[in-house]
């Protein structure tokens, strides 16, 4: 995960953040969103826990941002 697969998701959510159709309060989340993901991609071997810890949390940032939007 860490190469290519941490890259491209960061990708995703950078292009996501730089979307002009956001409210200001979808940017903040992703711009946590992304400081977590940033966060766990420095960790020299993160254990399951600390993976499993940050997928749940860009999860329900996520899926906050994205009820905002309605």
């Amino acid at each position: 995960m860490k190469n290519k697969d941490l890259k491209e998701c960061l990708a995703l959510l950078e292009a996501l953040h730089s979307n002009s159709n956001l409210k200001p309060e979808q940017k903040d989340q992703i711009g946590i969103i992304i400081r977590q993901v940033k966060t766990l991609g420095r960790k020299r071997d993160p254990s399951r826990a600390e993976v499993f810890l940050c997928v749940k949390e860009v999860t329900k940032r996520l899926l906050r941002v994205l009820s905002q939007g309605n």
